[in-house]
């Protein structure tokens, strides 16, 4: 069998790179797989680097040679941090040739190493790859795990390596959650009180200058602490306090409706909920990019017949009333179509509508496991950054979170329409089996 592979000897390797001590377990691993909470400044970009690196390099292969991808949240991002790691730390290596166009590496051998965000996942569609970087994985698009890079992996059974710093209980904090004791996994929780990479007197001045909440996330990897600037962030903590996220079972004897954020070239999210006495119940909650229209009305029948639950109405935002060059119909006339009741509902005023939810949030009932990932949403669902104040705006920063948080204003909204709580049936707290 013909195998390709550099050859280097160990005294190459470490002039490349020379990791610190506290990522020498990662380095060593036989995981597949490997998730690092890191504090700021602990090194995990240069590590990641470091890693791909290597794999780059002795890696073997027989036809085609290893491809090996660092992703990070935007493309911006990617080019300002990791790409001038990726060139000084492979400027000693003979033969290889950068692309500054494709942000790419690559080897003598044919193995490439290329950087890319995950603000646009369907470029990385169709590839295949031996090993796979997440940097800032909470930032980045939820699907990008599952639907792109995971399937990328499997024909040359490539690793994976998570790293990122606590902000939040978002989809980096699930993933750390679900495998922390998974014996399959390395996970590791770099804190800054313990790595000693930063000395006290910097650590001493970093806890003066910044707030006890910001201190805890950026440098004691505090997933619990809370995420400046969230519009929600305080409510859905005190939710889960509450036990009001929880397992919450449909109830066949109450209506089913579905609240919509309809993107254009980008993210619909749904959610589905019941109105029963003064509380509002969210059973379920779906998001999918770049999917055209029949892909939601699929996963609703899909439901129905998995689990029996029958949306009656569809609660969509004024936009679904626009009608669509290609087609000559709008979206709410293509729902119709398709056995829907649909109730299109007036322009909202953003910031109105924000707080709208944030009125409602304490009558809220979320199913932990259907909802998760719309619960992340409205948890990291945040302002945008004034640079110019150095303060935070009131309008809402766009990124994969909003998705969620704007099909929520779009259910709150319809509260009104559908009628009032006293109109709702009476409560049925039998039928909620707390979880603690």
């Amino acid at each position: 069998m013909d195998h390709h592979a550099l050859s280097y000897n160990d005294n190459v390797l470490q002039s490349l790179y020379d990791p610190r001590r506290v990522f020498w377990e990662y380095h060593l691993r036989k995981q597949r797989y490997a998730l690092t909470v890191a504090h700021r400044r602990s090194g995990k970009t240069v590590c990641a680097i470091g890693e791909c690196i290597e794999r780059a390099m002795i890696t073997e292969f027989e036809i085609f040679p290893p491809k090996i991808a660092f992703i990070a949240p935007t493309y911006a991002q990617v080019k300002r941090n990791a790409w001038s790691y990726l060139k000084h730390y492979t400027s000693n290596i003979p033969g290889v040739k950068y692309s500054e166009n494709e942000l790419s590496a690559t080897f003598p051998n044919g193995a490439m190493i290329f950087l890319a965000g995950s603000d646009n996942p369907d470029t990385l569609r169709g590839l295949y790859l031996d090993h796979a970087v997440l940097d800032e994985f909470g930032s980045c698009d939820p699907t990008l795990w599952g639907s792109v890079v995971r399937p990328a992996l499997s024909d040359r059974k490539g690793g994976a390596t998570f790293i990122g710093s606590a902000n939040g209980r978002n989809h980096f904090y699930d993933l750390y959650a679900k495998h922390k004791d998974d014996p399959d996994w390395l996970v590791t929780v770099l804190r800054a009180s313990e790595t000693g990479i930063l000395d006290d007197a910097e650590l001493a001045d970093a806890r003066e200058t910044m707030s006890p909440d910001q201190y805890a996330q950026e440098y004691e990897c505090n997933f619990d602490a809370a995420v400046t600037g969230t519009f929600y962030g305080q409510l859905i903590a005190q939710a889960e306090h509450n036990h009001r996220v929880t397992n919450v079972p449909y109830d066949p004897a109450v209506p089913v409706y579905a609240a919509f954020d309809l993107g254009i070239g980008g993210a619909t999210a749904m959610w589905l909920y019941q109105l029963v006495g003064q509380e509002i119940r969210f059973i379920w909650y779906y998001e999918n990019s770049g999917a055209a229209l029949t892909h939601y009305t699929g996963w609703l029948d899909e439901l129905k017949a998995k689990s029996g639950i029958r949306v009656g109405q569809l609660n969509l935002p004024h936009d679904a009333n626009a009608r669509e060059m290609t087609t000559g119909s709008t979206r709410k006339e293509f729902f119709e179509s398709m056995g829907y009741s649909c109730l299109v509902l007036p322009r909202d005023n953003v910031s109105e509508g924000i707080s709208a939810v944030a009125l409602h949030i304490p009558k809220m009932w979320f199913d932990s496991r259907n909802c998760a990932q719309g619960i992340d949403c409205l948890r990291m669902y945040r302002r945008s950054w004034d640079e110019k104040r150095k303060a935070f705006s009131e309008t809402p920063l766009h990124d994969q979170f909003s998705h969620g948080a704007d099909a929520m204003r779009m259910a709150v909204r319809s509260l009104s329409l559908i009628g009032t709580p006293s109109d709702w049936k009476k409560p049925l707290r039998r039928n909620l089996r707390v979880v603690v």
